[in-house]
């Protein structure tokens, strides 16, 4: 079992929210999806697995994390609590808060093997991967990944979790971005979710989750990626170049407004 067919379903837009229909038809898949509505019975299969892993899994979501936070500053081999959650995947502040040589130590440490063919990191037992895409959208070699800075300040690329561990967008925000991360607002819908974080950096991030093919997808960009048109380009749509402007276009509101 692996993930393969998983990505930003933007179709399934955020009830209740201005731009409900701004993403409306978007579709990007990671690496080796098809793009056709069409699955095959592999593909139903996997799918299958994936949603039984989720119902098994949800009624553990509530457990607490992992006591004793290691100390240090990130290097390779120390990790803060925060850069996992408590099944041991990589969480949304390990993308933001390490750089790209320690997010790859880290996802090693975690049992994901590289996907040379896909190009991503992806956990043995197929409940999740990481992906980094550059500026022509499309997925990072392993040794580029190495090279960049801490995902919250970087300009060049975008990053992605894929997790078959939780049953919907609140629950998938909330222990992946919430719990480790300050989170400034968070909108929630049935089926995807938008907040502001920032970790100990002080970097603001905007995290986005939404679901495709019975997964959820956790895309994280900071200030200088959303300037660069990092999630216009995800979405097709010009929807701001701050996070601000990105949380607002998506939410209705600007963060902290009720």
């Amino acid at each position: 079992m692996s993930i393969r067919h998983s990505g930003i379903d933007a179709s399934r837009g955020m009830a209740g929210l201005a731009l409900a229909a701004a993403l409306a038809g978007s579709l990007v898949l990671l690496p080796g999806c098809a793009t056709s509505g069409a699955s095959s019975s592999s593909d139903e299969q996997a799918t299958s697995e994936l949603q039984q892993d989720a119902q098994a899994n949800d009624a553990e979501d509530t457990a607490p994390a992992g006591q004793g936070r290691m100390e240090g500053d990130a290097a390779l081999g120390t990790w803060a609590d925060e850069c996992l959650d408590r099944r041991g995947d990589v969480t949304v502040y390990a993308l933001a808060e390490l750089k790209g040589g320690q997010l790859s130590a880290l996802m090693q440490q975690q049992d994901y093997s590289w996907d040379e063919r896909n190009r991503m990191w992806v956990k043995e037992d197929g409940s999740a991967a990481v992906v980094v895409n550059g500026a022509d959208g499309k997925p990072l070699a392993s040794d580029k990944i190495s090279e960049l800075d801490a995902g919250a300040v970087e300009g060049s690329a975008s990053y992605r979790i894929v997790t078959s561990g939780y049953s919907n967008a609140k629950k998938t925000f909330d222990a992946l971005a919430k719990k480790v991360m300050e989170c400034e607002d968070v909108e929630y819908a049935d089926n995807s979710a938008v907040g502001v974080v920032h970790g100990p950096s002080l970097q603001r991030c905007l995290v986005f989750v939404s679901k495709s093919h019975d997964v959820f997808t956790v895309t994280m960009l900071g200030e200088e990626g959303i300037k660069a048109g990092f999630f216009d380009q995800l979405s097709g749509q010009e929807l701001g170049g701050t996070v601000d402007e990105v949380f607002e276009a998506l939410a209705g509101r600007a963060p902290g407004a009720e």
